[in-house]
């Protein structure tokens, strides 16, 4: 009886080729790897960076506070008077302070193009506090800009 099947084989060129395409697929998956690993280091030491402006311009604005609470109890020990009271602190205001309308204001550059600005309301000389911290916010430099839907979609 005669046998029709034929019998395939596959020769070390093709194991060969087999071998090489694994290679090159691995290569290609340990480059992007490497090229992810290298994106996160570099987020994360901006994160870093932020992170430690962002506390020292608290601190700088807790120091600020401190001379500000300073000179406002200079400013009680030498007037009763409210008008005299005012007219003290504001003359003797500690730098970087800024008076805006009836608060005033200290701003402390937080890196990155943003500000810690912190607002603080005078109270009177007869209260029992000498201050009311009204905000602390972190604001940035970036302004929106009104663009139409159509163009942020790239529809016409």
């Amino acid at each position: 009886m005669i046998r029709n099947a034929q019998r395939y084989r596959i020769g070390p060129g093709a194991a060969s080729l087999i071998m090489i395409v694994v290679v090159l697929c691995l290569t290609v998956l340990s480059l992007l790897a490497l090229i992810g690993a290298r994106a996160d280091y570099r987020l994360a030491e901006r994160s870093r960076e932020m992170v430690a402006s962002y506390y020292d311009a608290d601190a700088r604005t807790q120091r600020a506070l401190a001379a500000l609470d300073s000179a406002l109890i200079a400013a009680r020990a030498e007037h009763a008077d409210e008008q005299g009271y005012f007219g003290a602190v504001r003359h003797n205001l500690p730098e970087g302070w800024m008076p805006v309308g009836d608060v005033l204001r200290f701003t402390a550059d937080a890196g990155a193009g943003r500000a810690l600005v912190m607002a603080v309301e005078l109270l009177p000389p007869g209260a029992a506090e000498r201050y009311r911290v009204t905000s602390v916010t972190l604001e940035g430099d970036m302004t929106w800009e009104d663009q139409p839907i159509e163009g942020l979609l790239g529809a016409d």
